[in-house]
This record gives C-alpha cells, structure tokens and sequence, in this order.
C-alpha cells in the first residue's frame, strides 16, 4: 500500500478506498499532487538559497503551547536559520507573531481525519505538493511524542539535507508505519523513557541537540490584532460583571476537541450554577465556532434557571480566545488548548 499511496500519508485505509472502483480518484489525485510539486519546484529553480528549517506540528494547540520552549532552544541551535512551521490553522494563530518563526505554512491537522482529508480532497493535495516541491531545508524537524501518519509523511516528502524523528510509541502508527517513516530520517531521537509531562518529554528531547530547557516554560506573544479584539470582548464581560454585582468573572471552556474530554451538560449546568450561587462569580461560557452549539445549550438552561452569565463571541478564532483568556480572573475548562494558554 504504501508504494501505491506515496502521495498521501500512510494510513490503514477502509477497504472500499483501495477498491478498483477508487482506483481513479486515487490516479486523479496523485497526478494533482505531483503536478503540484513539479510546479513548486520549478518555481524553485534559480532563487538564491534560503538557511532555514521546518518544523512540523501536526496536533493541537494545547501540546505546541508546552513545545514553544523546544521552539525557542532549536531557534539558538540554529542560529542565522529561519524557521518555518507547517502547522494547522489554529497552531499558526497562536505563533503567527512568535519571534523564532518567519512564516506559518498550513497543512491540515493530523490524526484520522487529517489523513483522511488529504485522501479526498485535491485542493490540499495541490497546496501541500506545491510546498513540498518549493521549499527546500538544511533539517526538518518532526518530534512529537506520539507521531503520526500524517507528520510523519510531510517529514519523508521535505526536501531537507536532514530529517529529525521522535521515535515515538506505537499510539498512532502500526509498526509497518513506523519503518517506513524512519527509512526517511537522518535521526531518529529517543522520547523519555519514564514518560511524563509533555514539558518533561520536550525537555528531554532537547538534550539530543545540546539543549537545556527544564526550567523554562511556554512564552506566547499573541499578535496585536488578537489582542485588540481580545479587548474589546473583555470589555463587554467586566460591563457585565459590573451589572450583576459579580466578585469576579470566570471564563467556563466546557468543549475540547477530543470526544474524551467531554462533560455531562448537566454536570456542567450544576457547577456552573454553583459557581454564581456560592461565590457571586460571573461565568462566562468561551468556546470556538464548533462549540457553539454547546454554548448555546448551555446559555439557555441558565437563563431558564435565572443564572446570570455572560456569552463571549463564538467566531473568534484560537489566538482571540487566548487573549480573552489572559483578562479573566479564573478559568474551568477541559483539557483543551485554551486551558493550556491559561496556564
């Protein structure tokens, strides 16, 4: 399969997929790849040589949050490089103005439906062969702790003098995944063996590349334009704090992107009940536009229960909510990325 497949990530596909009846979507969409790519490296041809180095993240806002230390310490081992992320829309919100990063390129985030994106559509398959075809790198860099099919394939298709892998676990890749990955990199580095914290584990893949970072910790500078907006709803929310007579406002995230970090909406409407009723706190319910729904649930049990809280905007985008986050004088939330920018 992974002869068949090279220009998608390899994944244990349904069956149906592989079928003769797939057969010409899946010719269709490796000619767009391809295409793509030779275009992105014609394109290349005869610009003078840039010194940089990418760095692939293919997961959640939470884990590149406690990555930004290892962030900073390959930006001083590679001094005089620039640095270009390929990371998901939301990821590249929170760094779009970090100072170790010149430019953001988008992929979209891994995991199953990451993979399975890349299989049907041709328009990543066009921007991600173009990319791939146009840049070039002295060390791509892919090391999360449990990589997987996708990351894993962006790093086997950069054209990059050398290839760093984590070697991983077996979570999300079948072993015959894991050596095909590993045939394309120059390094494979060894993740901690007593496991831990991701800022443990980052910390100890530092030490292959002669870096300290055990006592430092994530630093976001969030862009101006998160910030501005970030104002303004904030704003709204201590007018509201103000017209209840609230002690203080408490932001309540009660969505993450994982069905296991999911909470009871009942639970949910008790605590936050408790929340006003017990201590006078304000809760305001933050989440993004695929939580709206949620929120909306949430809200109108409230209101019916005569709970005073306050709705931030749905709409924001990640880089928003984690300024909105930073005004607030206390969060409860799941195990979500913005519980990992309040932190």
């Amino acid at each position: 399969m992974s002869q068949l497949l090279q220009s998608i990530p390899n994944y244990r596909w349904p069956d149906r997929w592989l079928t003769r009846w797939c057969a010409p979507w899946r010719w269709l969409a490796a000619a767009v790849f391809y295409s793509a790519r030779f275009v992105g490296r014609a394109m290349s041809i005869g610009k003078l040589g840039r010194r940089a180095i990418a760095i692939i993240r293919t997961d959640g806002v939470g884990d590149a949050i406690l990555f930004e230390p290892s962030l900073r310490s390959l930006a001083r081992r590679f001094d005089g490089y620039e640095i270009d992320l390929w990371s998901p829309s939301g990821v590249g919100a929170m760094f779009e103005t970090h100072p170790a990063v010149a430019q953001i390129i988008r992929i979209p985030r891994g995991y199953k439906q990451g993979n399975a994106t890349v299989f049907w559509s041709l328009t990543w398959r066009a921007k991600l062969g173009f990319n791939l075809g146009r840049f070039s790198y002295a060390t791509a860099v892919y090391i999360p702790h449990d990589p997987e099919p996708l990351g894993a394939w962006l790093l086997a298709q950069m054209r990059a003098n050398e290839k760093w892998l984590n070697a991983g676990s077996t979570l999300n890749q079948f072993d015959w995944q894991r050596d095909w990955a590993q045939r394309f990199a120059t390094q494979i580095l060894q993740p901690r063996p007593a496991g831990g914290h991701e800022l443990q584990r980052n910390a100890y893949l530092a030490e292959h590349w002669e870096a300290s970072i055990e006592s430092e910790r994530p630093d976001l500078a969030l862009s101006p334009r998160a910030l501005t907006y970030a104002s303004v709803h904030a704003g709204a929310a201590r007018h509201a704090v103000r017209r209840t007579r609230a002690e203080a406002l408490v932001g309540v995230i009660p969505a993450g992107s994982s069905a296991i970090n999911q909470y009871p909406l009942e639970k949910w409407i008790d605590t936050i009940s408790r929340i006003w009723e017990h201590h006078q706190m304000l809760p305001a319910l933050l989440g993004g536009p695929a939580d709206a729904e949620l929120i909306a649930q949430i809200s109108r049990r409230l209101t019916a229960d005569g709970i005073p809280h306050h709705v931030f905007p749905t709409d924001c985008d990640i880089a928003v909510s984690a300024a909105v986050v930073s005004r607030l004088d206390a969060v409860l939330s799941v195990d979500t990325g913005l519980a990992h920018a309040a932190a």
